[in-house]
């Protein structure tokens, strides 16, 4: 069973240094910028996306965990910023999937 959670302050602190590597390490592939540019383009990004420093607001962030006989593994996170555009409301879903095996077998 796939279970979704608030994440705590330390496990949100461990999605902001795993998010802005990844994002870091894709912006230097694909854009060509030197790792301390990346790094701060990617950190920049989080920061204006969760302006408190948690998920708040309008960008939820949770954690995904892979639950088998009552054993409960981390597997990833599921973001959802909402945005209004026009007074319509837009739901953007992104799922980061750490490599594990359980997210191998929940994927």
């Amino acid at each position: 069973m796939i279970v979704l959670r608030n994440l705590s302050t330390t496990e949100f602190a461990d999605y902001r240094a795993y998010f802005v590597a990844d994002y870091a390490r894709e912006i230097i592939s694909n854009y060509a910028e030197t790792p301390a540019r990346a790094e701060a383009i990617a950190s920049a990004d989080m920061d204006e996306n969760f302006p408190a420093g948690v998920p708040a607001g309008a960008n939820e962030l949770v954690g995904i965990d892979w639950v088998v006989d009552e054993v409960s593994t981390h597997v990833g996170y599921l973001c959802t910023p909402l945005m209004d555009l026009s007074a319509q409301r837009l739901s953007v879903i992104s799922i980061y999937w750490q490599h594990s095996e359980a997210a191998v077998m929940a994927g």
